[in-house]
């Protein structure tokens, strides 16, 4: 496990250490989950995350993310930290202004946009409506609040 590249990102804000932390570990291939599990119980954020190369070809990468308990198939605020963690390290470059990240749940489409307040922003994007169905459930998050 020697020289791991980790960051630890304020995700929903641009002002240091008043977002939503999360933990990224960069470059992940080496470590099994029991690794992962250990890890993120040391970090002790809500969640931390594991970048490893894609499973699937439609995918840029693939993410594991984990509690300092489990590991969860999907989850908000990880998904959108680690896009910016991957891009910053220049691990993968978007196509056509997105990304698209690996999960438990699926494939999620993230698009690079501009705001005026936040600078460079992630929006997740889906048309499979049963991926969507499954963060949905995944986040406890009603229909009704999703874009769409």
């Amino acid at each position: 496990m020697a020289g791991l590249r980790f960051k630890q990102v304020d995700v929903f804000t641009r002002v240091p250490f008043r977002g939503n932390p999360v933990a990224v570990v960069l470059g992940a291939d080496a470590l099994g989950g029991e690794d992962m599990q250990r890890i993120a119980a040391w970090t002790n954020l809500s969640e931390t995350t594991f970048v490893l190369p894609p499973s699937s070809a439609s995918a840029d990468y693939r993410l594991r993310i984990f509690t300092p308990r489990a590991e969860l198939p999907f989850a908000g605020h990880p998904t959108i930290g680690s896009a910016h963690a991957v891009l910053e390290a220049g691990i993968v470059q978007p196509r056509e202004g997105r990304l698209r990240q690996e999960c438990g749940a699926g494939v999620i489409e993230l698009m690079l946009g501009l705001n005026h307040d936040f600078g460079t922003t992630l929006v997740m994007v889906t048309h499979d409506e049963q991926l969507a169905r499954r963060c949905r459930r995944i986040i406890r998050l009603a229909a009704g609040r999703v874009q769409g």
